[in-house]
């Protein structure tokens, strides 16, 4: 796909605060009709800019109100120890986002539990008890400031 124009961005921006709108409402508030604005969400389908629609759950409704990012070094850096790992996190119903990252870490892991209890649960009989990890860092989320969305600039 070329270049985003400025119907794209808003069309974009729209959709992510909130994908359940109708294409007439989107149409409306992107100053379009409802067929060319239908059009160019099918060509950023196409494309693969909008690559699935998705739905985002309130966490806290679920009685999951603690968030914390633990970064975890690995005891060794083999595909298949490293394979290993990710495999298992994937098991990990606490786990709902890892991220391989460069530095003294290896791997950045999102967790979300109901409450402090359940976090120190999951450390011990999961986390720590793995032998392919050697090293945990927990660090609790106090409070979030920025949607986890992209932010389409309009420009």
């Amino acid at each position: 796909m070329s270049a985003l124009d400025s119907f794209d961005r808003k069309i974009l921006r729209e959709l992510e605060a909130n994908a359940n709108q109708t294409n007439a409402e989107l149409a409306k508030k992107v100053g379009l009709s409802p067929s060319p604005c239908l059009r160019r969400v099918k060509a950023l389908e196409k494309a693969g800019v909008i690559s699935k629609w998705t739905i985002e759950i309130d966490r806290k409704a679920l009685g999951l109100n603690f968030t914390v990012f633990v970064s975890v070094k690995v005891a060794s850096h083999h595909d298949n120890d490293w394979q290993e790992f990710i495999e298992k996190i994937k098991r990990w119903d606490e786990v709902v986002s890892c991220r391989s990252l460069s530095g003294d870490r290896d791997f950045n892991l999102e967790v979300v539990v109901k409450d402090p209890e359940a976090y120190q649960e999951f450390l011990f009989n999961k986390l720590i008890k793995d032998p392919l990890i050697t090293d945990v860092h927990s660090s609790f989320l106090l409070k979030e400031f920025k949607p986890k969305t992209l932010q389409i600039p309009l420009r």
